[in-house]
């Protein structure tokens, strides 16, 4: 009987003791969960219907509690979408972010940071469930990030200096690289001080230098001077712009500039570069200027400004092959016209086959007349304008004759008009008159291999 007293006491204080953990877990995470949910009511729910939520943890339980938290706080304000980090869809680009994770994971939820997935200049909000600040931690992930070009990125810490939202400034007074955390606002009596979330990065570079890679692309840019004697110097439109950008937003300009034809290289489907794209693919440049090309293949590997400029698309063509001997005979009249005679000559022919084997008949005399002798001639040589030296006597034979010869004489004159018009047009077929055609009647369009890496999407050539 003590031993069993002994085993319900031990119970109890163990059970006791797993109460007190969970309520003190609750204890210290429930105020992080008020400075996550007052970040998405203050910034995210006013620029987006939705935005998305991603765990990155071991501990479902914990992600659960915090994720059905945010959702009883706040009110249904914003739409939420719950993601695993190991188990994320290529469908959609993630743009407003909420990354639960703890700090051994930091390195899983970095790979799957990939650009089909996450549009980086989007906004990005991180918790640490650690609940700590390690500013080791903390350097790593915004070197990483950095990396990315994910600039909008904040972290909540909780320390001893309390409860804190941190980020860092690529582009600073001190430095033109750092990653260094830096505190941008605090939480006190239960707010934010400040509603400014995700300041402006970008707004002053501080005289931080951006190498440009370029090339000759007139009008976009012109080469003025020697570049053998290294006196020259880049003129052009998209120089001048690249300028006005540089004096607005606070950096110099270093050009990473090659003369030589085709040094605007090319960037393959598989991601394979050469040329100026290899300089960006490989970050040995930051910008590149020169009548680029906006395409999906290549936003998928580089990172396009506003489009700036629009071009059409100019197909050339060979002239129209001229016309047959026998094309020039049949070209006059339209194809239904050249059928409706057909079928009154088969039908005249028809009749008289039929009738003129019969020279005492009835019929013969009515249409034809008895001193008709060859009939089917007569016809040919009414048609082609011949006379006729035997006509018929009876009234209804030369009624018929007279209405087709008249019949004859409206067509000949109609089809040596028409004749004469075709003849002194020009002797050639018609050409092409619009890309859509192209499209329909599958012609063969060559094209430059570069022209093919920026406008293989469209129908002319995807066939």
């Amino acid at each position: 009987m003590f031993e069993i007293l002994i085993k319900l006491i031990l119970i109890i204080i163990s059970s006791n003791s797993i109460a007190c953990h969970a309520s003190k877990y609750k204890q210290t995470h429930e105020n992080s969960h008020d400075e996550i949910s007052q970040v998405i009511d203050q910034f995210f729910s006013t620029r987006s219907a939705y935005f998305n939520v991603i765990k990155c943890i071991k501990n479902d339980d914990v992600a659960g509690m915090i994720i059905g938290t945010l959702l009883f706080k706040t009110h249904g304000s914003i739409s939420y979408r719950i993601e695993d980090c190991k188990n994320l869809k290529d469908s959609t680009k993630r743009r407003f972010v909420l990354i639960i994770m703890d700090h051994l994971n930091t390195d899983l939820m970095i790979e799957e940071l990939t650009p089909n997935r996450f549009d980086y200049s989007g906004f990005y909000l991180i918790y640490y469930i650690d609940n700590q600040s390690d500013i080791d931690i903390l350097h790593y992930l915004f070197k990483k990030l950095s990396d990315l070009f994910i600039y909008n990125v904040n972290v909540i810490c909780n320390d001893s200096s309390g409860i804190q939202l941190r980020t860092f400034f690529f582009f600073n007074e001190r430095s033109c690289n750092s990653t260094d955390p830096l505190v941008i606002n605090k939480f006190e009596n239960n707010r934010w001080i400040s509603k400014d979330f995700f300041p402006r990065k970008m707004r002053n570079l501080f005289g931080c230098p951006l190498k440009v890679a370029t090339f000759i692309y007139e009008p976009a840019v012109i080469m003025q001077g020697s570049y053998d004697d290294n006196n020259y110097t880049l003129v052009g439109s998209e120089v001048e712009i690249l300028k006005e950008i540089a004096n607005v937003l606070n950096f110099s300009i270093q050009y990473s500039f090659d003369p030589s034809p085709g040094a605007w290289g090319r960037l393959k489907p598989n991601g394979e570069a050469v040329g100026a794209f290899l300089k960006i693919v490989e970050r040995k440049s930051d910008l590149m200027i020169g009548s680029l090309t906006r395409t999906k293949n290549k936003s998928y590997f580089i990172s396009f400004s506003s489009v700036i400029t629009f071009n059409g698309i100019f197909v050339v063509i060979p002239p129209g092959a001229p016309f047959s001997a026998f094309e020039k005979l049949i070209r006059p009249f339209d194809k239904s016209v050249w059928i409706c005679l057909m079928i009154i000559l088969s039908l005249g022919f028809f009749i008289v086959i039929a009738v003129a084997p019969k020279p005492r008949s009835l019929m013969r005399k009515i249409i034809i007349g008895k001193e008709v002798k060859m009939p089917a001639m007569n016809i040919i040589v009414a048609l082609v304008g011949g006379s006729q030296h035997i006509l018929p006597k009876r009234s209804t034979p030369r009624i018929l004759l007279m209405s087709f010869l008249l019949f004859c004489l409206v067509i000949r004159t109609l089809y040596t008009a028409a004749l004469f018009k075709f003849l002194q047009s020009d002797n050639s077929k018609p050409t092409l008159s619009s890309i859509k055609e192209v499209i329909d009647k599958k012609f063969t369009v060559y094209v430059d291999p570069t022209y093919y890496d920026n406008f293989w999407e469209m129908k002319i050539l995807k066939r």
